[in-house]
């Protein structure tokens, strides 16, 4: 079966919208969006996801939210990383375990998170969409992609890896900058 990799748009939402039910995922990308308390964000996930749906195309038509989605031939969207300006990704950064890290802001894009379709895992679309946000960052005139990988000793089912694994990306040319060894910031510079 063959990928193509292509930003997010109005024209491949729906297909978006469907890898998320496909893969019983009720955030539809917004946990970095979402001010609340945990105990809100699990409410809203379990009783309201389709708020996360709404949030996410209204921030998607504002120019609010992007990334890269891998599709197959059908137009069947088999693939989901979220790479968005550092700005707009606070949440993240202000977690306790960075705030305190000499992060960049201009010109950085992150990779916020990642998803891909069960029936597709472990089959290389995780790295087709890291090379296809790449290419996007540079076509975008990013300086550097950042990463924030949880890098643990043991195995970690492939839904608690949503923010990819240190070997993809060390495979791919990012390198551990900051953070601490279970919390790195890997970066590529472009």
């Amino acid at each position: 079966m063959t990928f193509s990799v292509a930003p997010l748009t109005q024209d491949n939402f729906a297909a978006w919208s469907d890898l998320f039910a496909a893969s019983s995922t009720t955030c539809f990308c917004q946990y970095w969006h979402f001010a609340g308390t945990k105990n809100e964000w699990l409410a809203r996930c379990a009783f309201e996801p389709d708020t996360n749906r709404q949030l996410s195309e209204q921030m998607l038509t504002a120019g609010l939210f992007s990334g890269v989605v891998a599709l197959d031939e059908s137009g069947t969207c088999v693939g989901w990383l979220k790479l968005s300006p550092a700005e707009q990704l606070i949440k993240l950064r202000s977690q306790s375990i960075y705030r305190a890290l000499a992060l960049e802001n201009q010109d950085v894009l992150i990779v916020g998170c990642m998803l891909v379709h069960p029936d597709h895992r472990r089959r290389g679309v995780a790295r087709m969409l890291l090379s296809g946000a790449i290419a996007e960052a540079k076509r975008l005139g990013a300086r550097t992609v950042e990463a924030y990988p949880h890098a643990v000793s043991h195995e970690v089912h492939d839904e608690q890896a949503f923010m990819g694994r240190v070997s993809m990306f060390a495979s791919c040319g990012f390198e551990k900058t900051i953070g601490n060894d279970v919390y790195p910031v890997y970066r590529l510079r472009l």
